[in-house]
């Protein structure tokens, strides 16, 4: 895979407003290791925080509190709706890759929809990305014969 683009309210973590007002992402069950098994494949991330730059400010503060080494790649991350293709389009562009080479995981069907219509491959859950990509076909060196 290019780059696996995840969601992260209910995909890789339950989102909390701790007594400070901070923003705190607790990460789901299995979602580090399969993060871990994913550790040779670039990710990003698609989620929608809410409304203003304040909303974004907090959710970049808790990605990078939970999930900072999994997520490197700030030209990855993408914050807004993903009630189009609009975003995941963004995205693949960004990748630098064919949709194809790009996969969404997320527990909303809806929005996997959205990430299939733009050329995605989806997925609902960090384990099932793993498996995705795992059994994913690996490209062939090509061989060139000598004369």
């Amino acid at each position: 895979m290019a780059v696996i683009y995840f969601d992260i309210g209910d995909t890789l973590a339950k989102a909390e407003f701790a007594g400070d007002g901070k923003l705190v992402f607790h990460p789901l069950p299995g979602v580090i290791e399969a993060l871990e098994t994913l550790a040779a494949h670039r990710k990003g991330i698609i989620s929608d925080p809410g409304e203003g730059q304040a909303a974004q400010d907090r959710a970049k503060a808790a990605l990078q509190a939970a999930f900072g080494k999994y997520f490197s790649e700030s030209a990855l991350i993408y914050w807004g709706s993903k009630k189009s293709t609009a975003i995941f389009e963004q995205a693949i562009q960004a990748s630098g890759a064919k949709g194809e080479a790009c996969l969404f995981v997320g527990e909303n069907a809806n929005e996997r929809q959205y990430a299939k219509d733009a050329g995605m491959r989806t997925a609902a859950t960090p384990q099932q990305a793993a498996q995705e990509v795992a059994a994913a076909p690996r490209p062939q060196a090509e061989h060139k014969r000598e004369l």
